[in-house]
């Protein structure tokens, strides 16, 4: 459509408003640019317009069947034909630029047009409209030329502003920018035409004429009509008026040669007189913008992502130092926005993560769904879920809004997942071992009775771990550790002998470390760094500097041998189970480790009580936690995923459990397809016993090799049995991976960047999380194998490498790694508490 006169810009300075350039140029606006009945010019416009040009009007088209008129009967085709064109078609004497008057209309100052009307002879032939050919598909091309080669009054305008376009570029060294050469293009295209008319001979066809040059530069303008593809002609009519509309902006700022602030030179062009043809190029600068434009796409998206996986805020590309560092590193490269980043480009890569997540879930055989709940800076609810392929995959975060956290909520969210994933493909829900989740399941299980849904093993054992500090001997230990360690960091000048007495003594620089209750296990970190700094604590109570500060019942518990005796034991005692629960929060453990968790535990405190320094009567405590805790947990999907695990056998469950985890392997083959569940009770048998192709030694021998997974597919993949085991060891044992989620939202979505949309918070939460994955499924470290301190296994027992992923970016690539030590110190259990700030990344 034509713009309306609001949107075209077509107002001059006083100082150029007589200039022929700018004339011209609100000639072509009054023409193209103005809408409703402004367009359209009254016949006696028209006429007087034909009359007082030096350009004569086309002629009517009589080869299209679409125009064709006859010479006889015209009075019946008059209201056929449109009255326009009636009005120009008349053979009438036109007056020059000179003042002569030639007959028939026939130009003698430019070829831009035909000469002569329908049904007017030359030297006895009969003339008609020079066809246009079609390069390939563009047909949409010859309608728009045609159509604006019969407008009125346009050919004439277009004329005169290419002839003063032309004066102008002559004075700035003939450069041209590419509307310019776009829009000369157009002129020469219907001089072509004319000429073509003209110039055809006695009783033959005008030849067709070839656009090659207009559409060369047409691409250049508007990479959009770039290949043989189809195309709108209404969008190339709104794409050249649009060109045209744009050159008085362009010519009032200065800027002939389509130079723009964004741009510190303007762009030249060779000039004609090279020996490079004209057409080539103009094919060289349209690729060679392409490219830049390309590269500069790509560039931004790399910024994007470096921004993001980092978590960095958004106002980072507004900092003047870094703006400066680009200047330096590429002067033409301009960063994106604040806007740009925070709008285009984070939804066009977390569109982008989205599509790899769902991609990796739909090649997936079997998955699993994690989810837990979370109050963000807000005190806004927010529920995080993930799906384990088994590489854990962020799914999405809602935001529950008014809803209160019940058990139906949280079942209704589950539902709404499974069906997103697939039913079938879902195998289990993992959440943590809260009451409404519990009630959750209840609810999952009628509706899917083929999902197991089971709790969460690390917050089991951070449960299990708080009901053994409660012991009265091990509770007076930890005070003593949390008041001393209080005492030292709030003094700064206890806290300099400190570090004084640290760097000139031979041991380990470690700094004294606080408990926290969000970070599970954190008491055994407390007194390991005590333990660690023995010497320089004991020196540190003796110092004369520090004699005033020191408080006297630190310094009698600093120089107690029996204090110390207590902090080696209990460490001794506890650190199996901060050991335990670092280890199943990583991402590459297998359901079967909650069996042998519980197993390896109980046998550490049978050995380790009767020499620790707990009291009698409490000895059988720690050991009473284990069991309650193993109860309250493990179900049949546990046991039947130690039972499965090639590295175990079921070696951690009693007869009466091995029964049971069969009786659940039964049921998963019952409800799967193409499985026939006696053979697999017999391959159960078989595999117990080491018979048949369990017999193989070479089989055994490489368990230690591969993952438990990897075993089932590559060894046995023949067997019914083995699509059974893969689909229940994928299980993940823990969805502590949901809790880091939060830690990571906590950072994004903090006090400084309060004014962040929950929406865009969550977008940018999901967009670090998929790039921080495919940063480590790139890594090519080989992961070790994780083992419980003080509870060693036995060659066959080790866990074995970590998981293999699957499809998308997911596919093919490296295993994860082992939870580094980084990760293990995120704040995996944080809650609400947060009070809001001042924000310096809006949204």
């Amino acid at each position: 459509m034509l713009q309306p006169e609001s949107q075209v810009d077509l107002q001059f300075p006083r100082n150029t408003s007589n200039s022929p350039i700018m004339t011209a140029l609100e000639n072509i606006g009054e023409t193209s640019g103005q809408g409703g009945n402004k367009s359209r010019l009254s016949l006696r416009q028209a006429r007087k317009r034909t009359l007082n040009s030096d350009i004569s009007p086309a002629p009517e088209p009589r080869t299209s069947h679409r125009f064709r008129t006859s010479s006889t009967g015209e009075s019946d085709d008059r209201n056929k034909t449109p009255p326009t064109l009636r009005k120009m078609s008349l053979g009438r004497n036109t007056t020059t630029s000179s003042g002569r008057r030639t007959a028939g209309g026939s130009s003698q100052s430019s070829g831009i047009t035909g000469g002569v009307a329908d049904g007017a002879t030359i030297g006895g032939r009969v003339t008609g409209v020079c066809p246009i050919a079609n390069l390939g598909n563009t047909c949409f091309l010859n309608s728009v030329l045609y159509a604006l080669r019969f407008l009125p009054g346009f050919t004439h305008d277009l004329h005169h502003l290419h002839m003063h376009l032309q004066a102008a570029g002559n004075q700035s060294d003939g450069t041209l920018d590419q509307r310019i050469q776009f829009l000369s293009e157009l002129h020469s295209v219907f001089v072509s035409l004319g000429k073509e008319e003209r110039n055809v001979s006695d009783n033959k066809r005008i030849p067709a004429f070839h656009p090659y040059d207009f559409l060369e530069a047409l691409r250049v303008v508007n990479p959009m009509f770039e290949g043989n593809r189809q195309q709108d002609a209404h969008e190339l009519l709104h794409c050249l008026l649009d060109q045209l509309c744009h050159l008085p902006q362009d010519l009032r700022e200065g800027r002939p040669n389509g130079a723009t602030n964004s741009d510190p030179t303007p762009v030249t062009q060779e000039s004609d007189s090279s020996p490079e043809p004209k057409r080539l190029r103009r094919r060289s600068e349209r690729i060679q913008a392409i490219e830049e434009d390309s590269s500069k796409k790509q560039a931004w998206t790399l910024l994007a992502k470096a921004i993001f996986s980092s978590c960095s805020p958004l106002r980072l590309v507004e900092n003047k130092h870094w703006q400066n560092f680009f200047a330096v590193l590429r002067p033409s490269f301009k960063i994106p926005s604040r806007d740009q980043l925070s709008n285009t480009l984070l939804e066009n890569i977390y569109q982008e993560c989205l599509s790899n997540a769902k991609e990796a879930v739909a090649s997936s055989q079997s998955v699993a769904v994690l989810l837990d709940g979370w109050t963000n800076i807000r005190n806004e609810g927010i529920i995080n879920i993930m799906v384990t392929v088994p590489t854990p995959i962020f799914w999405k975060s809602i935001s529950a809004g008014a809803e209160s956290h019940t058990g139906e909520y949280f079942s209704q969210i589950i539902k709404s997942v499974v069906e997103e994933v697939g039913p079938m493909k879902v195998w289990g829900v993992c959440t943590d071992n809260a009451a409404n989740m519990k009630k959750a399941w209840v609810v999952i299980r009628e509706e899917f009775p083929h999902i197991q849904t089971y709790g969460c093993l690390a917050h089991t054992l951070h449960l299990m771990f708080t009901d053994i500090m409660k012991a009265k001997s091990i509770e007076s230990v930890q005070k003593e550790c949390t008041n001393l360690v209080k005492h030292i960091k709030s003094s700064q000048k206890l806290l300099a002998i400190f570090r004084k007495l640290q760097s000139e003594g031979n041991e380990a620089k470690t700094s004294l470390k606080l408990p926290v209750k969000t970070r599970w296990g954190s008491i055994i970190h407390c007194m390991q760094s005590i333990q660690e700094n023995k010497h320089t604590l004991q020196k540190l109570a003796i110092d004369e500097e520090a004699k005033k500060g020191l408080e006297k019942s630190a310094k009698g518990t600093l120089l107690s041998e029996v204090f110390w005796d207590k902090i080696a034991g209990y460490l001794q005692l506890l650190k199996p189970v901060a050991t335990a629960i670092t280890m199943t929060e990583g991402d590459d453990q297998y359901l079967s480790i909650v069996m042998k968790v519980f197993h390896d535990l109980q046998s550490s405190f049978d050995e380790q009580l009767p020499n620790s320094p707990v009291l009698q009567s409490e000895e059988s405590f720690p050991k009473e936690v284990v069991s309650k805790r193993r109860e309250w947990l493990v179900q049949k999907v546990h046991l039947a995923a130690n039972l499965l695990d090639p590295r175990y056998r079921g070696c951690h469950i009693s007869d009466e459990e091995a029964v049971d985890a069969i009786e659940l392997a039964y049921e998963v083959a019952l409800r799967m397809p193409s499985i026939d569940e006696k053979k697999v009770l017999g391959e159960i048998a078989e595999f117990r016993a080491k018979e048949k192709l369990f017999s193989k030694p070479f089989i055994w021998q490489s368990v230690d090799q591969c993952s438990p997974t990897s075993w089932w597919n590559g060894m046995c993949s023949h067997t019914q049995l083995s699509k059974v085991a893969t689909g229940i060891l994928n299980l993940p044992p823990t969805s502590a991976l949901v809790e880091r989620s939060f830690s990571r939202h906590s950072h994004i979505h903090s006090s400084d960047r309060n004014c962040l949309s929950t929406d865009r918070a969550a977008k940018l939460v999901y967009v670090a999380h998929h790039l921080t994955l495919d940063e480590k499924l790139h890594r090519t470290s080989t992961p070790q194998p994780s083992t419980l301190a003080d509870a060693p296994l036995s060659q066959k027992e080790k866990p074995s490498s970590s998981r293999c992923s699957s499809a998308s970016s997911l596919k093919d690539k490296s295993s994860l790694q082992n939870y580094s030590s980084e990760d293990s110190e995120e704040d995996v259990g944080s809650e609400a508490g947060h009070s809001s700030g001042n924000d310096t990344d809006s949204d």
